[in-house]
């Protein structure tokens, strides 16, 4: 199920950083910025008091990071579902045109198959509400939600920069990320093409110098 698939990525991936490290830091868009902040997270939690995966981190109109949990560990709001908002963003994530599009070289009815499967774990998913009031999804063992800020504290207290639209009015698209971050390490670059990445040698420029500021003071 979907929340299963976001644990084990996030294994596989630290499984990877653990064989081809160590690695000074990490540099992630959009949703690669979210996956990055909650294994960083998901480190951080494993391993209190031990060294951090990276030592800073650069965020590009970072996405905010999901938080994966057993159901049965938080107290859930009963006999309520979260909006439609929620499986809606779920079908634009998970059934998108590019996840469903067989690649060149796939096997056809493996591809078809994939898809098939994907489409009845979404429907099989239901939705709740947590007593912080964190809309959800769920198999019914594991839950994903979005980290917050206001609810979980700073969970990232290495030196980030984040590069980010001040005009962007999602605020899953930089600032709730910017929220998760020690304030007292955190640096902010504005830029002004949206959700877009940042573009122009000017601005290219400016970016490098602040990535290179960053790497130094960590």
């Amino acid at each position: 199920m979907v929340p299963a698939s976001i644990r084990d990525a996030e294994a596989r991936l630290l499984d990877l950083l653990k064989e081809e490290g160590g690695f000074d830091g990490v540099l992630g868009y959009s949703g690669g910025a979210a996956f990055a902040a909650q294994v960083m997270i998901h480190h951080s939690r494993a391993n209190e008091g031990g060294e951090p995966l990276f030592r800073f981190a650069v965020f590009i109109n970072g996405g905010t990071p999901l938080k994966v949990f057993a159901v049965a560990e938080e107290e859930i709001v009963e006999g309520t579902a979260a909006s439609g908002d929620l499986e809606r963003e779920l079908q634009a994530t998970f059934l998108r045109p590019s996840n469903l599009r067989a690649r060149k070289g796939d096997n056809r009815a493996e591809a078809e198959a994939a898809v098939a499967a994907r489409k009845r774990q979404i429907e099989a998913a239901s939705t709740g509400i947590l007593v912080d009031e964190r809309s959800f999804l769920t198999d019914g063992e594991l839950g994903v939600t979005r980290f917050d800020g206001r609810l979980d504290g700073t969970l990232i207290d290495v030196p980030t920069l984040h590069v980010i639209c001040p005009d962007e009015e999602n605020l899953d698209l930089g600032k709730h990320l910017l929220e998760l971050c020690d304030p007292a390490l955190a640096r902010e670059h504005h830029h002004c093409f949206g959700h877009d990445f940042p573009r122009g040698q000017a601005e290219m420029r400016k970016i490098a110098e602040e990535i290179a500021d960053l790497a130094a003071s960590a």
